[in-house]
């Protein structure tokens, strides 16, 4: 097994299918989670997710097993401090 783990920000169509698998399936589970998206703009927020977790205090990376999207992660910055 080949793992692979990258910054994400330039592979838009990998990050927004699995974003979509993941909400999707949260939504199957309970409908109303669509209401929360709804009111957390999720829509602007998946177009723009540099954003939230651009650099310097957010990340994005995309993890590839055999070449293939696997998963991602967004992190970002809760305290507005930048940790070094």
């Amino acid at each position: 097994m080949n793992v692979e783990i990258v910054l994400a920000y330039t592979h838009t169509q990998e990050i927004n299918a699995l974003f979509s698998e993941y909400t999707n399936m949260l939504i199957a589970n309970d409908s109303s989670f669509q209401n929360y998206l709804d009111i957390q703009h999720y829509e602007e927020e998946i177009n723009h997710l540099e954003n939230k977790y651009g650099m310097p205090l957010g990340r994005l990376y995309l993890a590839y097993c055999n070449g293939e999207a696997a998963g991602c992660i967004g992190l970002k910055n809760i305290d507005k401090k930048i940790v070094k």
